[in-house]
């Protein structure tokens, strides 16, 4: 049990990485004033958000109902931008993926408390 726990939080970290990459990449092609604010400044402070309140070992504390719910308005976002700037059925398999290892994520988190995380 232990290890799908880790393998559900290792899928969370990369789909936590592929947000900031498309935060990045479809915030770039925004005019010039703005594309700096959206490309660089914001993936910024999603990461430092992300740090301090929904990471495993963040300083502030928060219940899993206030986690799920910065977790999902990020991930939202990021498929904002995914479906403005690119056509297809990719931003609903992100989406989809998202929130289905955000769920997961807060059902392990509420199985194994604290636990795990001081191996």
């Amino acid at each position: 049990m232990k290890s799908l726990f880790y393998i559900i939080n290792a899928i969370r970290f990369l789909c936590e990485m592929v947000s900031l990459v498309i935060f990045v990449r479809f915030g770039l092609k925004f005019m010039f004033p703005l594309n700096l604010l959206t490309g660089i400044f914001v993936p910024i402070v999603i990461l430092g958000v992300w740090g301090t309140f929904i990471a495993p070992k963040a300083k502030i504390k928060l219940s899993l109902v206030v986690k799920f719910l910065i977790e999902g308005a990020i991930f939202g976002i990021a498929f904002l931008y995914y479906y403005y700037f690119s056509a297809g059925v990719l931003p609903i398999v992100y989406i989809i993926i998202v929130l289905t290892v955000s769920i997961l994520s807060k059902i392990s988190d509420r199985l194994y408390p604290e636990g795990l995380y001081l191996d």
